[in-house]
This record gives structure tokens, sequence and C-alpha cells, in this order.
């Protein structure tokens, strides 16, 4: 008995597919792009934000609370940064609310990890 060979199909061509994971955004590749040219100075006014609203209030705070009130700050208009990349807004709409999401970032952080804190406890 011998095997008779099936005549092979022509195949056509497809463009081989990338997977979505392995090629990145290109939108997100021009934020960045931008954001290496001149948008990291957003981080210093979410840092002034926070440091002004320090300076104003009249809490107690050790220099370790301004440390990390600051770099809360820079983050989070590090973040602010890249959700408000390429819309249509006056740039100095957007420095105001770059320093003032800095500015607030502290206190929402404190709040979020307080919840947090009293979940984990009732859970126990």
């Amino acid at each position: 008995m011998t095997m008779r060979k099936l005549p092979r199909r022509r195949q056509t061509q497809t463009p081989k597919r990338r997977n979505d994971m392995s090629s990145p955004d290109p939108d997100f590749v021009q934020a960045a792009a931008d954001f290496k040219r001149g948008g990291w100075l957003v981080a210093l006014l979410g840092v002034a934000g926070a440091l002004v609203r320090l300076l104003l209030s009249e809490d107690k705070l050790k220099w370790v609370c301004w440390v990390k009130h600051a770099i809360a700050g820079g983050l989070t208009g590090v973040v602010v940064y890249f959700a408000l990349h390429g819309t249509d807004i006056d740039p100095l709409y957007k420095s105001v609310i770059y320093s003032s999401s800095g500015a607030i970032a502290p206190r929402l952080f404190e709040y979020i990890d307080s919840i947090a804190r009293k979940m984990i406890n009732k859970s126990k």
C-alpha cells in the first residue's frame, strides 16, 4: 500500500500579525517622546504644587514627610501629563491642572491608604 501524495494547496501570503503586546501604541510612543523633550517639567509643577500646599499649611511635619509629599506630587503630575496628552486644552490650563493635582496628591494618597488599612483591619 502506497501513500498517495495530495496536491499542495497554493497558500496565499498573508502578512504575519504581530502580537498586540509586542507593538507599542504609537500615541504612547509620541507622548513618551514629548515627555523626554520637555514634558518632564510637569513633574516639577507637581512637586511645586505639593510643596506650596505644605508651606501654606500649619502642620508641623518632619523632612521625610516633605520628601514623600513632593514625590507623590511629582508622580501625580506625570500621570496627569500622560492623561492629558493630546487633549485640546490651553497650555496655561494644563499647567494649572498639573500643579493642582500635585498639591492634592499627598492628601489623596493618605486618604486612600487610610481606607485600605481600615478594610484590611476589618477583614482580620
